[in-house]
């Protein structure tokens, strides 16, 4: 049912309920003064019944039109049968003040206590042809009267006056009339206009307070599966779909970000068409993110083709009408930014940048907790890396086995697409590939073939400074050494391994993609080294002095045998 047609059914519906109303009022008023007047009550029940019965027939047809096989004939039908109501109930009114003395009748301000009520559901132009109707009606009534087109007739005997005859009064009856009519008209239109503004206000209140409920409702929903996660990536997807499911845009991407070194790690986007997948793995150096993550507030902009951050050939292609940037912040720290964005054009509205700021509130405990969980995590994964390394080192193992068992557990603390450690030869002033994670067999190859000169390349100059270095951007460095073994990694890190003041290796970590150092895989590399370093020592030493024992026993053997063969 089209809202057009359910909205009139509805409105002649209650209209008829008043009618019904209204024509059980004026029973029980002439009931009543039956006890203090006499008049000729036949007539007045007839006509009464009359209204009865139109009302009846009225009801079936409504009732008939209830569920219409076809709308449009059924709303050509229900105005047609409101405007013949009208139409009948004007001629019984006309017909009731007829019988109870023309225009003389008591019953005269039926007419506008009918016209009010029927403005109340009507429109102008339709309230306003009433009026006239009833106008015209009254007129020819009153005029037929007085001419003697028609007889006389007063069911209220006690009422009974000669000024039906007056020209005069007549007149002035009729203009009256005419005046208060239109009096009626303006004021139930006036009423019916507020009483539609009202209605329509209070609509749109509800409207908002519904969409209030379903936004408190689904954030109550995104909440719980927020609290239910600690998983990281988990909850960064769980973000971004609460961010479609709210506003309805094309994709939404979140970027974790650290406030002290202000970067960026990598982000998560998921789309509306079910997908997943970033559009970029880092924010741009200026783009919306950055921006965002300075100001520490949301920024919203509703024409991006037009805005100077999307004027790049890149952002053009993504062909974005709207985006909006929100900073999620937890103790007055930004801690992540969430995009949301539309290819549609799209207004950002109050309500939608109210229920997203709910949603990063929501989304900044939620992440905090994950981040926290996933650094203690991290931080249980170093200090096994660590106790392993420690274990390595007291077990006096041969030096190849220490240092593949250190790789493995050095790895899964320190994530990088390839770890390798290099030796210090001081006789030969090289450095010489011992153990190795990732590394081609071609790299492999041109180290052990030609080993790295102290001084050379990355790891030959952590060893001459003894300091860690870390690099950015490997190939662009000048002091890159040997591009053609290494150029699939793009960036390094190097630390020194110093034993009792003395750099006996490096440990390097080596990553295909641009990688920042952080805070912990130095402070972590920096704890491992040391210990690595000791039990390369250690082990060196051990199994020095072990072959210099059997070089020993060996020649004490010679030596007995010598004696004995002398003997």
């Amino acid at each position: 049912m089209n809202d057009t047609f359910a909205r009139l059914y509805e409105n002649r519906r209650a209209n008829l309920r008043l009618r019904w109303i209204g024509l059980a009022l004026v029973c029980v008023a002439l009931a009543l003064a039956s006890w203090f007047v006499a008049y000729d009550y036949v007539s007045i029940i007839q006509i009464a019944a009359l209204f009865a019965i139109e009302l009846g027939v009225v009801w079936f047809f409504l009732n008939r039109l209830r569920e219409p096989s076809d709308e449009a004939r059924a709303l050509l039908l229900l105005r047609i049968l409101t405007q013949l109501q009208v139409i009948v109930e004007l001629l019984l009114l006309t017909w009731a003040v007829y019988y109870t003395g023309g225009i003389t009748s008591p019953l005269i301000p039926l007419f506008f206590i009918y016209l009010f009520g029927d403005g109340l559901t009507s429109s102008t132009s339709t309230l306003i042809f009433h009026a006239v109707l009833a106008t015209v009606l009254v007129i020819v009534m009153t005029v037929a009267t007085y001419y003697g087109y028609l007889p006389r007739y007063n069911a209220f005997h006690f009422a009974e006056t000669e000024f039906w005859r007056n020209q005069q009064y007549v007149d002035g009856a009729l203009i009256v009339f005419s005046a208060l009519m239109a009096l009626t008209t303006i004021v139930a239109i006036t009423f019916s206009r507020r009483t539609l503004e009202r209605e329509r206000k209070l609509s749109e209140s509800a409207g908002e307070l519904s969409t209030r409920v379903e936004q408190v409702n689904t954030l109550r929903d995104i909440g719980q599966r927020l609290a239910s996660s600690l998983d990281l990536n988990a909850v960064l997807d769980a973000v971004c779909a609460s961010a479609l499911r709210i506003v309805g845009a094309t994709d939404a991407h979140i970027f974790m970000y650290d406030a002290e070194t202000q970067q960026f790690s990598n982000g998560v986007g998921v789309w509306s068409d079910g997908h997943r997948g970033a559009v970029l793995s880092k924010p741009r150096t200026e783009g919306l993110s950055t921006q965002v993550a300075r100001a520490a507030s949301p920024i919203l902009i509703n024409d991006a083709e037009n805005h100077p951050l999307f004027q790049s050939l890149q952002a053009r292609a993504w062909s974005l009408k709207a985006i909006g940037g929100f900073p999620i912040i937890k103790s007055k720290r930004v801690i992540a930014v969430m995009n949301v964005a539309f290819l549609e054009p799209h207004e950002f509205t109050e309500q939608e940048q109210q229920a997203l700021l709910l949603l990063a509130d929501q989304a900044a405990i939620a992440l905090d907790n994950a981040a926290l969980y996933l650094q203690v995590q991290r931080k249980i994964q170093e200090l096994s890396a660590l106790n392993a390394v420690t274990q390595s080192a007291a077990q006096l193992t041969d030096l190849s086995t220490l240092l593949n068992d250190a790789l493995d557990a050095i790895l899964t603390a320190i994530p990088a697409d390839a770890i390798a450690i290099a030796t210090h030869n001081e006789s030969k002033g090289f450095l010489e590939l011992a153990a190795w994670r990732g590394l081609s067999s071609m790299a492999v190859h041109e180290f052990k073939t030609h080993p790295l000169p102290i001084g050379e390349g990355f790891a030959g100059q952590a060893v001459r400074s003894g300091q860690p270095l870390a690099v950015y951007e490997m190939p662009s460095d000048p002091r890159h050494y040997r591009k053609n073994n290494v150029e699939q990694y793009t960036s390094s890190f190097t630390v020194p391994l110093r034993a009792y003041d003395s750099v006996i290796g490096v440990l390097q970590f080596l990553w295909e993609q641009p990688h920042q150092v952080t805070q912990n895989e130095i402070s972590l590399s920096g704890a491992i080294a040391p210990q690595l370093a000791i039990a390369m020592h250690n082990s060196k030493l051990f199994y020095e002095t072990k072959r210099r024992a059997e070089e020993l026993a060996t020649l004490r053997s010679i030596g007995l045998a010598t004696t004995s063969t002398l003997n």
